[in-house]
């Protein structure tokens, strides 16, 4: 048995690339841009086309604006006046520019196209609209056969279960497409 002294074993990191600082001031500045719209717009725009929705299935329903935000208000086949007040927690859009926040702070500081990063915000926000659509059809469709109290139920089951459906998802899709583009220019180049 040899008593030799080992030599001591160098642990080395790997680099760590600096972050897009730029990129990320542009996302935030995009995600300002997407919350002013979701108060002002995305609100008009998500009651129109429930309305529309609801229309499609010859249920009457009245546009309310009062100090809380825009109300729709239905009669439901129970016999009660329901009123659904799409507020940005109801109506999802407060979702939507939390998932915005998320994806630019923890997308846009990553080394990548920014033209990649802004089309997955982009991408993500519309897939956020269209299921914020479908979550509310279907509170509007629920509080119309069932009621009022129906309504709170099937918002707390389908509030965080469609937002996790959609952010989780696309959030990871558009990692993967920003490395996958991050791989493509580095054997071009």
């Amino acid at each position: 048995m040899s008593l030799r002294p080992q030599s001591p074993q160098i642990l080395v990191l790997p680099k760590r690339d600096k972050p897009q600082l730029q990129h990320l001031a542009i996302g935030v500045t995009i995600v300002a841009l997407i919350s002013y719209l979701s108060v002002h717009l995305f609100q008009s725009l998500l009651c129109e086309a429930l309305v529309q929705v609801l229309s499609v299935g010859q249920i009457p329903v009245i546009k309310v604006w009062t100090p809380e935000g825009l109300v729709l208000s239905m009669r439901s086949l129970v016999g009660t006046n329901t009123q659904i007040a799409l507020s940005p927690q109801y109506s999802g859009l407060l979702s939507i520019v939390i998932f915005s926040l998320l994806f630019v702070f923890l997308t846009f500081p990553l080394k990548g196209p920014l033209w990649c990063k802004i089309l997955w915000l982009s991408l993500g926000n519309g897939v956020g609209l269209v299921w914020s659509l479908l979550r509310i059809s279907i509170g509007a469709l629920v509080a119309y056969h069932f009621g009022c109290k129906a309504l709170a139920v099937a918002s707390f089951l389908t509030g965080p279960v469609v937002d996790f459906l959609w952010i989780v998802p696309v959030w990871s899709l558009g990692l993967s497409f920003l490395i996958s583009a991050e791989r493509k220019k580095g054997e071009v180049n």
